[in-house]
């Protein structure tokens, strides 16, 4: 009999037991109630964006919208957390992103980051570091990211490069656009403004320009056009100037400028004229 009953108290013991264990499980499995509310309910931000988004452009906040899922639908997306951008000018995307798409912070790459530089130049672009005259070149009005028009002087019997201090014979004088809508990859800021945006500049000349009338402006130009400029750098007076959308062709020479100008060629010819006549 009391074998029985010790062997009845042992089975319920024994049920008891499996019971609280199988609670515990239970109550470890069950959802975390925050404030009263189920995790399912719990919202994660996102940022999604409104229209196409291109490799190695700045993120503005107007290309994106924020929205709320919930955390179980973002988790299905690998997403544990809210998602905080950039929207810094200086850091920019490292991937096309497509209309309609989640934008991750993984697709932002800030400045000074391995690769940054890349997703500056252009693709099928080659960056140059281009001697220009300090002259005309006005402050703040010319930074990276825009674009500028190069302007050269060039005369066929003297060397115009550097900046124009001597006098120079008129004859064959002309300017034209050397580089039209080029992108401004840096420029050197100016002494002690390292808060301007020009110190923003991330590409810059390893040799800066030992002439206080020069300054080195980096621009991204056409691989093919690489011998065209180092020559005209090397002959040629350059400026550059914000891009602008000409109706025809700028040229200029010294008798659009002088209205009496007459080159030596033509004083040469009337002399030649003269001697002939003499001779007759």
């Amino acid at each position: 009999m009391k074998r029985g009953l010790a062997l009845v108290i042992a089975l319920v013991a024994i049920v008891m037991g499996a019971f609280g264990i199988y609670s515990n499980l239970n109550k470890q499995e069950a959802p975390v109630q925050v404030a009263g509310v189920n995790e399912a309910e719990v919202y994660i931000q996102v940022w999604r964006a409104v229209s196409g988004l291109e490799r190695g452009s700045a993120l503005e906040a107007t290309l994106v919208k924020r929205e709320q899922v919930l955390r179980n639908v973002a988790l299905e997306e690998g997403i544990r957390s809210d998602i905080e951008l950039d929207f810094s000018p200086s850091t920019l995307l490292n991937t096309n992103v497509e209309s309609g798409s989640l934008v991750l912070p993984e697709y932002q790459t800030k400045k000074g980051e391995p690769g940054y530089i890349d997703l500056l130049i252009s693709e099928g672009k080659e960056p140059y570091p281009l001697m220009v005259s300090r002259t005309n070149l006005i402050s703040g009005y010319i930074r990276p990211g825009i674009h500028v028009d190069v302007l050269s002087i060039s005369s066929p019997k003297e060397n115009l490069s550097g900046e124009l201090k001597n006098q120079i014979e008129f004859n064959g004088v002309n300017a034209s656009l050397l580089l039209q809508n080029v992108k401004v990859l840096g420029i050197p800021s100016e002494e002690g403004d390292e808060s301007s945006q020009n110190a923003n500049s991330s590409v810059r000349a390893e040799v800066p320009s030992e002439d206080e009338e020069q300054v080195v402006v980096i621009v991204e130009i056409d691989p093919r056009e690489i011998a065209r400029v180092s020559l005209a750098e090397k002959t040629m007076h350059l400026e550059v100037y914000r891009s602008n959308d000409y109706g025809e062709p700028v040229y200029a020479d010294v008798r659009n400028v002088i209205e009496n100008y007459s080159g030596v060629s033509e004083l040469r010819g009337s002399k030649r004229q003269a001697v002939q006549g003499d001779e007759l």
